[in-house]
């Protein structure tokens, strides 16, 4: 083994990377704090490379340190996967994906996982679409959940279905919206930012649509569903919802009609993961297929 080089220094290393820093990684221990920042100085004098840029209270992966990184996180995960594979442990399949999706789509399309899969654990990460990518890209995840223009090259994806919209009006509020001689104003759940809800809602045709006006700003879909369901405000959602809710909780007035009011959704993968790990396939293929179903209904 070279000098400077060993499985430990590189465990040492992600663990640094997953944790944001060497003091963060060290967790108040002085001494951890000490072997880390040594282990990150011999596994820098054998690469040839910085690795991280440090400063007090900086941490950046420098170029060398996020090639690393990402290949590290693939080795280790590999390695877990053959150790299951042999052991007939859990093996896990990491599936990352915005909270709306993880709510709607991937717990729903979950249905019969235990039977079909008995030996795996799904384990769901709420993230940000570029983050998904990121986790696909250096290991962190198997499956991702994006919208067909999102994904990059380098990724392989799977045309999942669509999710389609409708604006949901709570039972209490449609009285009020069929009043036509009522000028009262209509509360509106909308979202914080610009997002494709917000578009929809901008363009939205329904009938007396100036007798909307936004009382609640949500930061995510799940949280503008609950107004709905307590009958605090209308808010638009995807159909999906409506499978969740008995029809006393709320009206849906789809928006199909409109070329926005759908996303397209598509199902990500990186090839290496099927390398590493001979029975993913098989199970992604059950997964896509379980959710393709779900958005086809």
């Amino acid at each position: 083994m070279e000098s400077g080089f060993s499985l430990d220094r590189c465990r040492s290393f992600l663990a640094i990377v997953d944790a944001g820093g060497i003091t963060q990684a060290s967790e108040g221990s002085a001494s951890r704090q000490s072997q880390l920042s040594r282990q990150l100085s011999e596994l820098e004098g054998w690469l040839g490379s910085k690795l991280l840029v440090r400063g007090r209270g900086r941490f950046v992966l420098t170029e060398s340190g996020k090639r690393l990184a990402t290949l590290l996180h693939g080795h280790f995960a590999g390695l877990a996967r053959l150790k299951a594979d042999f052991s007939g442990s859990m093996q896990t399949m990491r599936v990352g994906a915005g909270e709306s999706l993880q709510q709607w789509v991937t717990i729903p399309a979950l249905t019969g996982a235990s039977k079909a899969w008995p030996k795996v654990q799904w384990h769901l990460r709420n993230l940000r679409s570029e983050d998904v990518v990121s986790g696909l890209l250096d290991g962190e995840l198997e499956l991702g959940i994006l919208r067909r223009n999102e994904v990059p090259k380098g990724l392989r994806s799977k045309t999942a279905g669509k999710i389609k919209y409708a604006l949901f009006v709570p039972t209490c509020l449609v009285p009020m919206m069929e009043d036509a001689r009522s000028g009262t104003k209509l509360p509106l759940a909308a979202l914080e930012g610009q997002s494709h809800v917000d578009h929809l809602l901008a363009g939205l045709s329904i009938a007396l649509p100036e007798r909307w006006e936004r009382r609640l700003i949500c930061t995510s879909l799940p949280q503008a569903a609950e107004a709905v369901r307590l009958g605090l405000a209308a808010a638009v959602l995807p159909e999906a919802i409506g499978r969740q809710w008995p029809a006393s909780v709320a009206s849906a007035i789809p928006l199909s009609s409109r070329e926005s009011a759908h996303v397209d959704l598509a199902l990500v993968w990186n090839p290496v993961t099927s390398k590493t790990w001979p029975s993913f396939e098989a199970c992604r293929s059950w997964f896509a297929a379980s959710v393709t179903s779900l958005l086809a209904d």
